[in-house]
């Protein structure tokens, strides 16, 4: 049987907030540059947002093709991570549809 090694699972756990707090400044900023940018209009933002939505899922699947293919640099933690990002951020942008149809 596998024993957990506690600071190793720590540390994993430690990168995961780091790289987390890292994506919501990103996200932030890019919030704040939306918001600044007076001359594109809504198209141009729901554009820009869906093509960020695409690549996301795309990377969801690549780092998942390349788990399963045995490649030893990604993690299970990673393709994880990449997966429910894509999936909140499809359900945010169903949730924004949802609204201007609705």
């Amino acid at each position: 049987m596998n024993r957990i090694d506690a600071s190793h699972l720590l540390g994993q756990m430690r990168s995961m907030v780091q790289e987390m707090n890292a994506q919501k400044s990103a996200i932030n900023a890019h919030s704040t540059q939306i918001n600044s940018d007076q001359q594109s209009g809504f198209g141009d933002v729901l554009k820009t947002s869906l093509a960020e939505i695409n690549q996301q899922q795309q990377n969801a699947s690549s780092l998942s093709t390349q788990f399963e293919a045995g490649d030893v640099n990604v993690k299970l933690s990673d393709v994880m991570v990449a997966m429910q990002k894509a999936e909140v951020s499809l359900q945010a942008a169903s949730q924004v549809r949802n609204k201007f149809v609705g």
